[in-house]
């Protein structure tokens, strides 16, 4: 009885030790960060790092951000890469972006409003870029099925964060549909939503919107520029289902 206690006490360390390790937060994941000179990269990973006196890299520069769950008391290191403005560069990402660390890498598009009318180009050239990188990696036709699936799924099952709290909500069985034989479909998409699906997390990231006053002063733009500028780098984030993250002035908030 003893030695069955005993063993039943070994047991549950372990179980409590297997759990709390899959709960740590992952050390695996990287961010690539592309966009064109000047548009804030060097600057936002700064930031997010807490230096104060960031130094500009050439070609490919590497580093980490120090990632602290105070809640839980855990921390992890977030790796990063940065890329070149100069897209003579593109070459250099075949450190950055492997099918090894595929399915752990979000890619950041950063674009600035310092030049509002190139920003749209700017996405296209940078995603296009992006696009015939991956296309030439080393990876199954499975595993880029694997990775599309995988994007098509967080986006349907996404979740306003209201209604993660609201566990009665409907919108938390998400829009998913699964057979008889257990297997998960999913629901086709509304056009234009996920057209270019390139199985990775992506996020744009729109900086200096501060330059905003000198546009109404100095280009005479009005809230119509703004919002015409807003609607396009929206459409864009849904075709590749990219979140969109914008460094706003307080007195603006539709942009």
């Amino acid at each position: 009885e003893n030695a069955d206690g005993g063993e039943n006490l070994w047991s549950s360390l372990l179980s409590e030790v297997q759990t709390s390790r899959s709960a740590q937060l992952p050390s695996s994941k990287c961010l690539l960060v592309l966009g064109d000179k000047e548009s804030g990269k060097t600057t936002l990973i700064a930031k997010l790092q807490g230096n104060e006196d960031p130094k500009k890299g050439s070609g490919l520069e590497y580093g980490y951000i120090d990632v602290r769950d105070e809640y839980r008391e855990d921390h992890t290191r977030l790796s990063h890469w940065i890329l070149d403005g100069d897209t003579s560069h593109a070459n250099l990402l075949s450190f950055a972006l492997t099918e090894q660390n595929y399915s752990d890498t979000t890619v950041l598009l950063c674009v600035s409003m310092t030049t509002p009318w190139n920003i749209m180009d700017q996405l296209q050239n940078w995603a296009s870029l992006l696009q015939d990188h991956i296309d030439k990696l080393p990876l199954s036709g499975e595993d880029v099925k694997k990775f599309q699936t995988n994007s098509w799924q967080r986006w349907q099952e996404y979740l306003e964060p209201a209604d993660q709290q609201d566990a009665t909500s409907p919108t938390k069985k998400g829009r998913g549909l699964g057979d008889s034989d257990g297997e998960f479909e999913l629901e086709p998409l509304p056009e234009g939503i996920l057209a270019r699906n390139l199985g990775l997390d992506l996020l744009v990231v729109v900086t200096k919107t501060d330059y905003m006053a000198e546009l109404e002063k100095d280009f005479d733009y009005k809230d119509e520029h703004f919002d015409f500028i807003q609607q396009a780098v929206r459409k864009f984030c849904l075709q590749y289902g990219a979140s969109l993250f914008l460094f706003i002035r307080q007195r603006r908030q539709k942009l």
